[in-house]
């Protein structure tokens, strides 16, 4: 029974031991790029996701009513994003200005953030949906005036947000594997071409003591092909894992590409406050409060519809500012003040894939109507609407 036991207790141990140094032998044996190419879609950072800045005008330009669109798109968050102005506003008169949007948790948190982390919290995701928007804005003549505008926008739905998508784990992990499993196959292949090798330097060896100077000359001929077949396999190899850091990034950059075509009509929701500020002498530790600006956007990308969900979308947006100030045109240095309530929508439609057939990126067309009401202080009210037609990069 004793012996029994021992027999026992020596096989288990065996087991344990062979198990424990198997499974380390193998992690081992994964090369640096089998680990590079291992890393999958949700093991990358929120900031790795690709942004694109050629994104709708500044919503801080927009509530100072220097941009050509009123609509104020809702945009997926980035984390850094810059605007400059130099040109003629919608009133006719020449502005110059910046503005920059941020994200404040991509620009400060993404880096370390992992995709997959960001998609199991709720308030994190919250959070990096909140995007500040700075600008300022003057007229480009002997005024000293300038305009500020500080905004807030929380996107409230999104989704066309690729660091919560599981279709961008699906354009990249695909591709990925692919190369992983190619870069696997080379290494097993060079691998399996050593014991042959071995093999025949030993049959080498036996005939040589043989004297069969005959079997001598056939096996190292068969030796020269096993190790010019080697030396190509491992060449493989060698160009397999040097390329694997490059491969990947460029696997990555693509899935973003395409995730961002595929996604450019998505359906979203945002919020946002805006309040402005005006300094007479253009000092900025003059400024004075001149109103506020509330907005929100609805883009509707049609998902149930299928004959629409790939080339439209539809954008409601509604803004409210309270305290604009705007010259009078019966009195010279006349200021007129104003609250105005602003309803406009556009629409957008995919242009031809022109990226596939050229290169570069794809058109899109958009058409825009806006009906404005401003009830101005011992004035009549103004109503008025406009419309336009444009082209954009989809």
């Amino acid at each position: 029974m004793r012996s029994c036991l021992k027999y026992l207790t020596f096989v288990l141990f065996l087991c344990l031991y062979l198990g424990y140094f198997t499974s380390g032998a193998i992690a081992e044996d994964i090369s640096e790029g089998e680990k590079t190419l291992g890393k999958k879609a949700n093991e990358h950072k929120a900031g790795e996701i690709r942004e694109d800045f050629l994104v709708p005008t500044s919503p801080a330009f927009a509530v100072l009513g220097v941009s050509p669109e009123e609509v104020i798109r809702p945009d997926t968050p980035k984390a850094l994003g810059a605007a400059l102005l130099d040109g003629v506003d919608p009133k006719g008169n020449m502005q110059t200005g910046i503005a920059i949007d941020f994200s404040p948790f991509y620009l400060f948190a993404g880096r370390e953030l992992t995709l997959a982390n960001y998609r199991n919290n709720y308030l994190r995701r919250l959070a990096s949906r909140l995007q500040v928007s700075l600008g300022t804005t003057k007229e480009s003549n002997e005024d000293k005036s300038i305009r500020v505008a500080f905004g807030l926008r929380l996107a409230i739905l999104d989704k066309g947000d690729p660091r919560k998508s599981e279709d961008l784990d699906t354009l990249y992990d695909t591709p990925r594997d692919k190369k992983l499993e190619e870069l696997k196959e080379a290494r097993k292949k060079a691998a399996s071409l050593l014991a042959p090798i071995v093999k025949t330097k030993s049959e080498i060896e036996t005939a040589e003591k043989e004297g069969n100077e005959a079997k001598v000359k056939e096996l190292k001929e068969k030796l020269a092909i096993f190790n010019e077949q080697r030396s190509v396999a491992e060449e493989k190899v060698a160009t397999l894992e040097n390329q694997a850091e490059s491969v990947l990034e460029q696997i990555w950059t693509k899935a973003n590409i395409e995730f961002e075509k595929k996604n450019w009509n998505a359906t979203n929701l945002t919020l946002g406050v805006a309040p402005i500020f005006f300094s007479k002498e253009g000092d900025l530790g003059d400024l004075e409060s001149s109103g506020v600006a509330i907005y929100g956007t609805f883009a509707y990308g049609f998902d149930s519809i299928d004959w629409l969900k790939d080339t439209s979308q539809i954008i409601l947006h509604a803004r409210y500012r309270t305290n604009e100030e705007i010259s009078d045109p019966n009195i010279v240095g006349g200021l007129i003040k104003q609250d105005v309530f602003l309803a406009g929508a556009q629409f957008r439609i995919a242009g031809p894939d022109l990226g596939e057939k050229f290169g570069g990126r794809d058109l899109a067309f958009f058409g825009e109507f806006d009906y404005r009401i401003a009830n101005r202080e011992k004035r009549d009210d103004d109503k008025s609407h406009k419309y336009g037609l444009g082209i954009e990069y989809k």
